[in-house]
């Protein structure tokens, strides 16, 4: 399934490494400051049509994220966006009122057939290394 979507970018690849983006575990986003660029691995909970809004979860963490995703709207398949599906976000996140933190996705696309210990290994050993500078 083709699922890349950015309002920055007209090219279909998807956007491996985008400048100023922070690479995170979604359990943390929470944890960010407000306009923080952020990219993270999420599946898809649900979706609210009528704000054009994914639920996004990565199990076992019951840490829920809102991700508003009307930047991408327009070149969004809107039956490419179901429950279960696992999706790679670039977004700043924002105050999301008394539900927490909200991101503003600008990039979006699938994860596809992604090995989770893999992806949460590489992910643990990039922020350990951030640590050590």
């Amino acid at each position: 399934m083709d699922l890349s979507y950015s309002s920055s970018s007209s090219s279909s690849s998807p956007p491996f490494k985008q400048p100023g983006s922070k690479l995170l575990p979604l359990n943390q986003i929470p944890s960010c400051q407000p306009n923080t660029r952020v990219r993270f691995l999420g599946c898809i909970a649900s979706y609210d049509m009528t704000n054009a809004q994914l639920s996004l979860s990565h199990p076992p963490s019951s840490v829920l994220i809102k991700t508003d995703i009307s930047l991408l709207t327009s070149s969004l398949s809107m039956g490419a966006l179901r429950d279960g599906e696992w999706v790679n976000v670039i977004g700043d996140t924002q105050e999301g009122g008394g539900e927490g933190v909200l991101v503003t996705a600008i990039t979006l696309w699938s994860a596809g057939g992604i090995n989770l210990g893999k992806y949460e290994k590489g992910v643990k050993g990039r922020l350990e290394a951030d640590l050590l500078g």
